[in-house]
């Protein structure tokens, strides 16, 4: 099984990386392969709404280093898990602009490329837990429409500084069996 980790924090060195650090170390134990995708290191432009990609992939009028690098790598995955801090009670901008430049290759009558496939959501922060629903409820919304399978949610609890978050690594373990 090859897992996507799609990486939705802002902040260098801040606690998704030491969750997606976890995650990664979890996943090796079990002899499986896992890449990241660290989206505040991509140039990855706002979607313009053209429409230019229900015709042809990447776009032609965004030209960017994620539709030249990363977006036709996307369906090569079995498993993706998106990590991200919650930023104003749902997932980060980046998080929510690589949904929406990735749109056209995971739900399109031609691709579909998120069909069966399994998909899973990491969020922490310091909001209450209610806050931590939306997030997961805008993953499962993804999982109807794209046709993918939704298998579950890890929520942590985390402070707004770097290095403020303790992590159970049984729980990522946990969550990461579910997908296995």
């Amino acid at each position: 099984m090859k897992f996507l980790i799609i990486n939705g924090s802002p902040r260098k060195k801040g606690n998704t990386d030491k969750i997606v650090l976890v995650l990664k170390r979890a996943i090796e134990e079990k002899k499986l392969k896992a890449e990241e995708i660290i989206l505040r290191d991509i140039e990855m432009k706002l979607c313009d709404g053209c429409e230019n990609c229900a015709n042809s992939l990447p776009c032609s009028n965004i030209k960017d280093e994620f539709s030249k690098k990363y977006l036709l790598k996307i369906p090569n995955y079995d498993a993706y898990i998106f990590v991200t801090p919650i930023y104003c009670d749902n997932v980060t901008a980046l998080l929510k602009n690589f949904i929406d430049r990735s749109l056209p290759i995971i739900y399109s009558d031609k691709e579909m490329c998120f069909k069966d496939k399994k998909i899973g959501i990491i969020v922490h922060g310091m909001e209450a837990e209610k806050h931590w629903q939306i997030p997961v409820m805008w993953i499962k919304g993804i999982c109807k429409w794209t046709e993918a399978k939704f298998i579950d949610y890890l929520i942590l609890k985390s402070g707004a500084m770097a290095g403020d978050i303790k992590i159970d690594n049984k729980k990522v373990k946990s969550f990461l069996n579910k997908f296995l």
